[in-house]
């Protein structure tokens, strides 16, 4: 799989992710329900949605490194690492 298809995997990925306020320092959580257990946390919605991305890049990455496929997202294709 490719660099710009791990990246497009991701952006699509970003549009699933909902952010929560919570009663912490840290403000607020997001999560991608097609990434279990990736999370990003902000001081503001937006921040933790920014950081979001690169947790989904950094799952993406460690998923085909150990050879899992990615899950299907808006019609991306799920593919194994190459």
């Amino acid at each position: 799989m490719t660099e710009q298809q791990v990246t497009d995997w991701a952006a699509a990925a970003g549009h699933r992710t909902t952010v929560e306020q919570i009663d912490d320092p840290e403000g607020f959580v997001a999560e991608c329900d097609v990434a279990p257990g990736a999370l990003a946390f902000g001081r503001t919605a937006e921040e933790a949605q920014d950081e979001m991305r690169t947790v989904l890049l950094d799952w993406a990455a460690l998923r085909l490194e150990r050879g899992y496929r990615l899950p299907p997202v808006r019609g991306t294709v799920a593919a194994t690492a190459s």
